[in-house]
């Protein structure tokens, strides 16, 4: 569900890897997922790629995330 939306919203990814941190002894503060867009050429793992052009700021991360959960829910109002 998360790759479709994705791309709904304004993501141009190829594909997605995603990255769950949960329970005792993954030692998340919190639960969370990450959700690693990814493209053709691009390296894996979780190393910075001096290659990348867009580095968002945290309002367009923060308006990306809640237009995947409108998405999500079905309501992409």
């Amino acid at each position: 569900m998360i790759a479709i939306a994705l791309p709904r919203n304004h993501v141009k990814c190829l594909g997605i890897n995603m990255f769950l941190a949960d329970g005792e002894a993954a030692r998340p503060e919190v639960f969370h997922l990450h959700v690693f867009p990814r493209y053709h050429g691009a390296r894996s793992g979780f190393l910075w790629s001096s290659s990348i052009s867009h580095v968002p700021e945290r309002d367009e991360l923060g308006s990306v995330a809640e237009n995947i959960k409108k998405a999500l829910r079905g309501n992409n109002r």
